[in-house]
């Protein structure tokens, strides 16, 4: 897969993980799917993503349990209460 995640991708309600790893996804992460309630695990690792590791809106994602984002562009620190 190639070009960015749509933001569409927020309006599927259920999704419960999202596994796009080793691809040449390019831009940012939405943040509109950190406001999914089912979402435990997402893998975007090995892609061309960029933008801040760690937004504020991830913390509304409170079921996530796996959170894999290597290999990427990303910025940022992990925050201590993580």
């Amino acid at each position: 897969l190639s070009g960015v995640i749509p933001v569409e991708i927020a309006a599927l309600h259920s999704l419960s993980s999202i596994r796009l790893f080793d691809n040449n996804l390019e831009g940012t992460v939405p943040s509109e799917i950190y406001g999914l309630k089912f979402l435990f695990f997402i893998d975007l690792e090995e892609n061309n993503l960029s933008g801040e590791l760690f937004p504020s809106e991830i913390f509304n994602a409170t079921r996530i349990t796996k959170f894999r984002m290597s290999n990427n562009n990303f910025f940022g620190t992990i925050p201590p209460d993580i």
